[in-house]
């Protein structure tokens, strides 16, 4: 885990979007007890068996989940009313709102099992 490096990437923003991005990211590990986390492409990544399986960034108006498909996307907005929005295949929430626990496990459950299966 490169913790220093995601904790420097947290620091870069205001408190409302750190707070939203530290408590996501607190729930993807407690989901993925075995994750190690890094940056990557210039946002903090989330590797599951070695390989990167979700991606969390802070922008001026918007936090965002990358590493979706469309179809997962489409699932998590229709299951999740009001908790994201949907831009391609990356999930925005508004950092003074983040998404709910129950909606981070059942994306990290989603993606560690289309990870499984190939």
């Amino acid at each position: 885990m490169v913790s220093s490096d995601v904790d420097e990437y947290l620091a870069q923003f205001d408190e409302v979007t750190r707070s939203a991005l530290q408590r996501v990211r607190e729930v993807i590990l407690s989901a993925i007890p075995d994750a190690e986390e890094a940056i990557s492409y210039k946002i903090i990544g989330f590797k599951f068996d070695g390989k990167f399986l979700l991606y969390i960034s802070g922008w001026k108006n918007h936090c965002s989940i990358h590493g979706t498909s469309k179809a997962l996307a489409k699932y998590l907005l229709d299951t999740y009313p009001g908790q994201l929005k949907i831009s391609g295949t990356t999930l925005h929430f508004d950092p003074a709102a983040p998404p709910s626990e129950a909606l981070i496990h059942d994306l990290v459950d989603r993606r560690i099992r289309l990870y499984l299966q190939g």
